[in-house]
């Protein structure tokens, strides 16, 4: 089977495989991003030496890969070894990049995640709303409903509760549910309203005001800016405009309370361990250039060492430094012309979870490259000599 690469013989059956193995990677990565028992790593190596072992004969790794998907991690991790921090953290925080060697055998082969994708995201959005609903109904509280004491339990649901701090009372808040903001997209784009509605409920019970913030300009946006026709936008922007000066002023007004509210609560703290790290990279040249380290930690404000911050895009900085971030945002950037141009509706889906992401940590983790891979996948070759790997 692996002389030549997938034999004439075998071929079907082994990209078959190969698709199985991609699409499981994606929903494992989609409805278990916590991953407590490990899986999602056995099934990226398993994924990768099948395609690689497959193809030896005519391996050729691209530029972009070789650079991101390789050489990247190991820099990062051997830096941040030298600084002190653990192999086993490091590599916990920094082995994401390797999904990338994935990009290849998805565009040689035309595997489309976009089907993996969008029915993980999908059942992720209908846990919150079970989770939810069954409490409005009185089923079960959302504190022993067994579905939530499952998620709980398997360290997915990273916030439980209901109150006057979450936007409309629950605060449900799945790990991966900012992913459920680009499905949600997608059925707008196809004018699937009946199925975008649990999508669009469960972005309300998470509780977070970015996710819904964000779900409100994806449904003004996407009928917007994903057609060309005049006629259609002299429809769609006086209506949303409408709906928009009569929706505002409630929700601004709710915006502005919660904002008080929570200030005094976490807000305050934010911005103290914001001053702590921008503190901790100024202190000399080298933490400014290549910060601290991956998986590194720095004592918060709240009295204890942290090795996440909810300000994402601070908290890479501070691991990687300016150099490190000026590759970050040149990868995170390099998709969005194409997107523009081919796929608009995916732009907006992706914009969106990188502006949810600058509040939450969820800017380079698996569930982020599953939005990176689906983005490069769908909407740019990452190299012309890339289809061969």
């Amino acid at each position: 089977m692996f002389n030549n690469g997938f034999t004439k013989l075998e071929t079907k059956k082994s990209i078959g495989i190969l698709q199985i193995l991609v699409s499981a990677l994606v929903i494992y990565c989609i409805l278990f991003p916590a991953d407590k028992l490990n899986i999602k790593e056995i099934i990226i190596v398993i994924t990768l030496l099948f395609y690689l072992l497959g193809n030896k004969d005519n391996l050729k790794i691209s530029k972009f890969i070789l650079g991101y998907g390789i050489v990247f991690p190991i820099i990062l991790t051997l830096y941040s070894v030298i600084r002190g921090t653990s192999l086993s953290s490091t590599l916990s925080y920094g082995y994401v990049w390797i999904y990338l060697l994935l990009l290849p055998a998805i565009k040689k082969y035309k595997i489309d995640i976009k089907k993996s994708f969008f029915s993980a995201t999908y059942i992720v959005s209908l846990i919150i709303d079970f989770i939810m609903i069954a409490d409005v109904l009185g089923l079960f509280t959302i504190y022993s409903n067994p579905v939530s004491i499952f998620f709980m339990n398997m360290n997915e649901l990273q916030g439980l509760g209901k109150g006057m701090l979450a936007t409309f009372g629950y605060s449900i808040y799945y790990k991966s549910c900012p992913l459920i903001l680009v499905t949600y997209g997608y059925m707008i784009y196809k004018k699937k309203y009946l199925l975008s509605l649990p999508l669009l409920l469960s972005m309300f019970a998470c509780g977070t005001r970015a996710n819904f913030l964000m779900s409100v300009f994806i449904t003004a946006a996407v009928p917007i800016l994903c057609t060309d026709k005049k006629s259609k936008k002299m429809i769609f922007v006086p209506i949303i405009f409408g709906v928009g000066i009569f929706l505002l002023p409630e929700i601004y007004d709710k915006m502005i309370a919660l904002n008080a509210l929570k200030y005094d609560r976490s807000e305050s703290i934010k911005f103290s361990d914001m001053q702590i790290i921008f503190e901790l990279l100024s202190n000399n040249v080298l933490n400014l250039l290549f910060g601290l380290g991956v998986g590194s930690s720095f004592y918060s404000g709240r009295g204890f060492y942290m090795t996440t911050f909810e300000l994402s895009y601070i908290d890479y900085l501070r691991q990687v430094g300016f150099v490190g971030m000026y590759f970050f945002i040149v990868f995170i950037l390099r998709p969005v012309k194409t997107l523009y141009i081919n796929r608009r509706w995916l732009l907006i889906g992706y914009i969106s979870y990188l502006a949810v992401a600058f509040t939450n940590p969820l800017l380079v983790t698996s569930t982020s490259f599953m939005l990176y891979l689906l983005v490069y996948s769908e909407g740019l070759s990452v190299d012309k000599k890339n289809i061969q790997l």
